[in-house]
């Protein structure tokens, strides 16, 4: 048995909104004296849609009629229908997960998008798609190492640990490029809750109209990044409360979602570029696995 089917995934984040159709091969993969397995055998990605900001009544509501109208405009830009879906998951993420009506939209989504299509939120899936999408399941099961995969979205960072291509453990930090905001005159324009939350842990707080200076921006930027850290180091502070209880990754991978640590129109002025923590994954022909992925 072969066949090929159409699958669509759509991802609302905390920054932005996109969506991605496949066609996807499945066969029986097993003998045919033995029980069918059927696996997917070809994947090809046949459309790719732009990032759209994600749209947002206030602070609290997702804007549904808005995110709706995206989907209907990439379906027709995709050449497909939503009868012509075969599977395919709709998946809210970050901070927009935790919206009021969040549920409301996906459910009313996934009618639109088609009959097979899932619907979920949640922060454990995405991590897990997350770093078997980075590559960092199959780095730890090509080299028989320990790999964490850190995707920095706009409001979280998705934390998955593979040893030898198994997930070790998984977990959701509230760290992202949009979780402090501020004009061109440097005010303060949001701050999250969660931001706070972490000062408060270094006897620090932010308020939204203050003025931020440079030296601020970077204490907040070093706070975001020790944070991050924290959650893959051996040894956890009180800054990771729910750190993935798995083994240390001896390499790993970096994956940015959606914008900068603060957003800013211009660039602030004295400001140089930082130094990555990590290299960025640069394969390699050698087979050395430090070449092929930031070592720890």
């Amino acid at each position: 048995m072969k066949k090929d089917i159409l699958s669509v995934g759509i991802d609302i984040g905390t920054t932005t909104t996109s969506m991605i159709v496949s066609r996807l091969g499945i066969s029986n993969t097993a003998a045919s004296y033995r029980v069918p397995e059927v696996s997917i055998t070809t994947k090809d990605i046949i459309y790719r849609s732009p990032l759209y900001l994600t749209p947002q009544k206030d602070r609290d509501l997702l804007d549904g009629e808005a995110i709706r109208q995206i989907v209907e405009k990439e379906y027709r830009a995709a050449g497909i229908r939503p009868e012509d879906v075969d599977t395919g998951a709709v998946i809210i993420t970050g901070e927009s997960s935790l919206k009021e009506n969040a549920q409301i939209i996906i459910d009313k989504l996934s009618t639109l998008a088609g009959e097979f299509v899932v619907a979920t939120a949640g922060p454990d899936l995405e991590s897990i798609l997350a770093g078997r999408g980075s590559g960092a399941e199959a780095f730890s099961k090509k080299y028989g190492c320990v790999a964490a995969n850190l995707d920095i979205g706009g409001g979280t960072t998705n934390v998955s640990v593979f040893n030898c291509g198994n997930l070790e453990a998984q977990t959701c930090i509230d760290v992202g490029g949009r979780i402090a905001k501020y004009d061109q005159q440097g005010r303060l324009t949001y701050v999250s809750a969660r931001l706070n939350d972490l000062g408060a842990l270094r006897g620090l707080q932010w308020n939204e109209g203050e003025t931020v200076s440079d030296e601020t921006l970077r204490t907040i930027g070093n706070l975001l990044a020790d944070t991050i850290l924290d959650s893959i180091a051996p040894v956890h502070t009180d800054l990771t409360a729910h750190p993935p209880h798995g083994p240390h990754p001896v390499c790993v991978l970096l994956r940015r979602r959606g914008g900068l640590l603060l957003q800013r129109r211009t660039k602030p002025s004295g400001v140089s570029r930082p130094r990555p923590v990590y290299r960025r994954s640069t394969p390699q022909k050698s087979g050395n696995a430090t070449r092929e992925a930031g070592r720890l």
